[in-house]
């Protein structure tokens, strides 16, 4: 039991193992602790205000990521119906198209890409 003792009084102690210039009375010690134990508490209120902020954001936002899978599915049957043969037949009538009754083509010659006319 010669190196192992109670210590009673801590700033002995550190006055007895530390250098001169590394010295500090508990006072201080016991300031820098309390002040290190406010700002983690305080750290810490505020990451669980922001934790908290994006839990509420992350409920809403998947009520609006459902709504808008609703929303979509109803517009694909929409497109479906709309986009069927008989829609299309009259949409055409609407535009005035006239069906082709002859398909000319343009002869081009093998290796000539612009002629001279």
């Amino acid at each position: 039991m010669n190196n192992i003792a109670l210590i009673l009084n801590p700033s002995i102690a550190f006055k007895r193992y530390l250098p001169k210039k590394w010295m500090f009375s508990l006072r201080t010690f016991w300031f820098l602790g309390a002040g290190l134990l406010i700002t983690t508490l305080i750290f810490y209120i505020f990451q669980i205000n922001e934790i908290t902020k994006l839990s509420y954001f992350m409920g809403s936002y998947e009520k609006r990521i459902s709504s808008f899978s609703q929303d979509n599915g109803s517009l694909e049957a929409r497109l479906s119906k709309t986009n069927s043969l008989e829609n299309i037949e009259a949409l055409v009538n609407n535009l005035n198209f006239e069906p082709v009754g002859k398909v000319n083509y343009i002869r081009i010659l093998d290796d000539t890409i612009v002629t001279k006319q």
